[in-house]
């Protein structure tokens, strides 16, 4: 069995106040599960380098606590 390689993923987080993030993780996920965990695959639009997507949207505001 082979094993399961980390894979850098660009996350893009939407909050519903507006405030958007954009943060680099690296996930466990096979090759073959990419879509069903909402992972796209992309081109840079300058480079053409291709890379990972995964957008997630909340539902509540976390933005102003600490």
């Amino acid at each position: 069995m082979r094993l399961i390689k980390p894979k850098a993923v660009q996350i893009h987080w939407h909050c519903i106040c507006g405030c958007n993030v954009v943060d680099t993780n690296e996930i466990l996920v096979k090759w073959a599960d990419l879509v069903a965990n909402g992972i796209k695959r992309r081109k840079d639009k300058k480079t053409g380098k291709p890379f990972l997507s995964m957008d997630i949207a909340t539902e509540e505001c976390h933005c102003n606590e600490e």
